[in-house]
């Protein structure tokens, strides 16, 4: 069966560039809740982590649908997506987020590169979204944010994208 769909790439990271502010308004309006308020708590950190692996996979698949001028591979992994883009698209979102040694004692030495910042939160929107059913989950959101947003900066840098990142 032929995929009917119509895939803009513009669409799909504009989408992707809304969820983002989404969730930073959400981080925003939880750092404005009470101490003692644990339900906002959690359900802003749920809505917070769901959101921005979805945002990531969009943004991901508007690049697959940018160069094939057609439809993404339909996975949520976001390894599995950004290996599916081209070689050159791979080394323009790795020139803008690369593997930098952390300038903080105590952290990890090496802060990912965006490959594996992807591999790392590859599955996140699938585990996320159905947290309830995981005894304990970890999200590096930190770490998918600089992602997603090396992701639209470089997709908005691209000729005849037309746009400007407003992140």
């Amino acid at each position: 069966m032929k995929d009917e769909k119509q895939w803009d790439p513009e669409l799909m990271i504009r989408r992707a560039r809304s969820l983002a502010c989404v969730v930073e308004e959400i981080g925003e309006r939880g750092k404005k809740a009470g101490p003692g308020d644990g339900l906002l708590f959690e359900g802003n950190m749920l809505a917070e982590t769901v959101l921005l692996s979805l945002a990531a996979e969009i943004a991901l698949k508007a690049w697959q649908c940018r160069e094939r001028n057609g439809a993404p591979d339909r996975t949520h992994d976001l390894e599995e997506l950004f290996d599916g883009l081209g070689d050159e698209s791979r080394a323009r979102l790795e020139e803008k987020m690369p593997e930098v040694e952390s300038p903080v004692r105590g952290f990890p030495s090496v802060y990912p590169g965006i490959r594996e910042a992807l591999a790392r939160c590859g599955n996140m929107f699938l585990e996320w979204r159905y947290a309830h059913e995981h005894q304990s989950l970890y999200a590096e959101t930190g770490v998918l944010k600089t992602a997603l947003k090396a992701i639209v900066e470089a997709y908005d840098d691209l000729p005849s994208s037309g746009r400007t990142s407003q992140w």
